[in-house]
C-alpha cells in the first residue's frame, strides 16, 4: 500500500475545506474521473452548482485524489482520518484503505533577525 507524508497543517487544511461536517470522518471529498476534487456537501449526487472545486489548490489533497483515482478510475467519495484515506465500493460496504499517512508535525522556520 502506498504511503505518503502528511503534515498536521495538511490535515487541518483538509478539515477547513469541509462544507458539511461528517462526525465519523476527519474530511470527506469527491473525485471525478477527470480529476476534479470537491468536498462533501450532501449524500448522493452533488449538483454542480454546489461544488467547490479544489484540484491544484492543495498539493497533498490532489496527491491523495490521484491515488484514489488510480484505485478507482470511475471516481466517487474518499474519506480521510489521521491514519490514511479510504473508499468503499458500495454504500454500506466496508471501507478499504488505499493510502497510509505518515503524519509529521509541521514546523515553521523563522530565521534569526539580523
Amino acid at each position: 500500500m502506498k504511503q505518503i507524508t502528511i503534515s498536521t497543517v495538511d490535515l487541518s487544511v483538509f478539515r477547513a475545506c469541509q462544507i458539511k461536517d461528517r462526525p465519523d470522518w476527519w474530511a470527506v471529498f469527491s473525485a471525478e474521473p477527470d480529476g476534479d476534487v470537491y468536498p462533501f456537501v450532501t449524500r448522493g449526487f452533488t449538483q454542480r452548482q454546489n461544488r467547490v472545486y479544489l484540484r491544484g489548490e492543495f498539493p497533498k489533497l490532489s496527491e491523495v485524489a490521484d491515488l484514489y483515482l488510480a484505485h478507482r478510475p470511475s471516481g466517487g467519495r474518499f474519506f480521510i482520518d489521521r491514519q490514511g484515506a479510504y473508499f468503499h465500493e458500495t454504500v454500506r460496504g466496508p471501507y478499504d484503505k488505499f493510502v497510509n499517512f505518515i503524519l509529521v508535525d509541521s514546523v515553521i522556520y523563522v530565521p534569526p533577525s539580523a
